[in-house]
């Protein structure tokens, strides 16, 4: 599976695939934070107009999708995803920039395996998944080409993918915070779901996009050839 040699075990079994210096991320000191704000599920229904368990269904009918290796691209502290997880642990691989995140993820679902490194320059050879998701992400990233890019070659032929992510959508106070987050550096320019929609069918076919007030879940899958 890995691509660039041997990955470093820090202590607490998580892996990194980024070199000493570079391992620090400004979302390790805000992880906590994070998830007393953003797993809140009153915040999510009030200013994303999305509940909880929206993501929880989502992750369950990606896991349903196939029983080979599943990545999550960009998995935060499992805030929304650990109990949709619980069972599936040995085939999962959950990824992420941040140490912080990663090291409350850990803490949620402590059977998986958790590996730190960049999204545009993934430790792992091509096709070396049978599945994988985002959730979250997508609008963190001014380069949406790269991510799915990333995200579609780590994939093998016909597989499933499934993504959340938040883009403009008519509501207050959703689109207001988006343009915020944007503002402050935290997101990327807002999209709308159409603008969404055909970023993701650039690289992979479409089978659903089904939106829950500014969050969208997207599914499908790599196409054959």
């Amino acid at each position: 599976m890995a691509k660039h040699g041997q990955l470093d075990r820090l202590p607490g079994g998580i892996e990194t695939a980024l070199p000493e210096a570079e391992r620090g991320a400004e979302y390790d000191r805000l992880a906590k934070a994070y998830d007393l704000v953003v797993g809140n599920p009153i915040y999510n229904r009030i200013v994303w107009g999305c509940p909880k368990r929206a993501y929880d269904a989502a992750a369950r009918r990606m896991l349903d999708r196939t029983d080979g290796p599943l990545l999550d691209f960009g998995c935060g502290s499992l805030v929304f995803t650990a109990n949709a997880y619980r069972g599936h642990e040995q085939r999962l691989v959950l990824f992420d920039r941040s140490l912080g995140m990663l090291e409350r993820a850990q803490g949620r679902l402590p059977g998986a395996r958790f590996i730190q490194g960049d999204a545009f320059a993934p430790p792992f050879a091509p096709a070396s998944f049978a599945g994988a998701m985002g959730w979250g992400m997508l609008h963190v990233f001014g380069s949406k080409s790269g991510y799915l890019a990333q995200l579609r070659d780590l994939v093998s032929p016909g597989a499933p993918v499934a993504l959340g992510t938040l883009t403009l959508a008519g509501r207050n106070p959703g689109d207001f915070m988006l343009r915020q987050l944007y503002k402050q550096g935290e997101a990327a320019e807002p999209e709308t779901r159409d603008d969404v929609i055909a970023a993701f069918e650039r690289h992979f076919t479409l089978e659903a996009a089904e939106p829950c007030g500014n969050m969208l879940f997207l599914s499908g899958r790599r196409p054959d050839s």
